[in-house]
């Protein structure tokens, strides 16, 4: 990451963009939705905070795992095991049927 040439506590747009590796209609993109402030210093001069700068350039903390759902899981499980038991000896693939079931319960986690 490049270090911040100036030395004072605000940026130009231009330098926050290359701070962050981002264009510079990306600072204006996020001073519009909120994510940082712009300050209007003069006619037509802007800053943004650079502890603003530097906040987003921290990492962001890792999302933890949800816990499993016992109670979603087992009700899972006995679906499974009454489709084995239906579908008994026709033939039917339930490896392909465990897995589609498998999927959408991840999707619903």
């Amino acid at each position: 990451m490049p270090v911040l040439k100036t030395e004072n506590d605000w940026l130009t747009p231009a330098e926050a963009a290359e701070y962050l590796r981002v264009a510079h209609s990306t600072i204006y993109r996020w001073a519009k939705s909120g994510v940082v402030t712009l300050y209007r210093i003069g006619e037509g001069v802007t800053r943004i905070k650079r502890s603003e700068v530097e906040a987003l350039a921290r990492p962001l903390p890792r999302a933890q795992t949800p816990a499993i759902d016992l109670v979603r899981r087992e009700a899972c499980v006995a679906r499974l095991l009454a489709m084995r038991h239906r579908l008994g000896g026709r033939g039917i693939d339930l490896g392909s049927i465990v897995t589609e079931e498998r999927r959408a319960l991840d999707d619903r986690a």
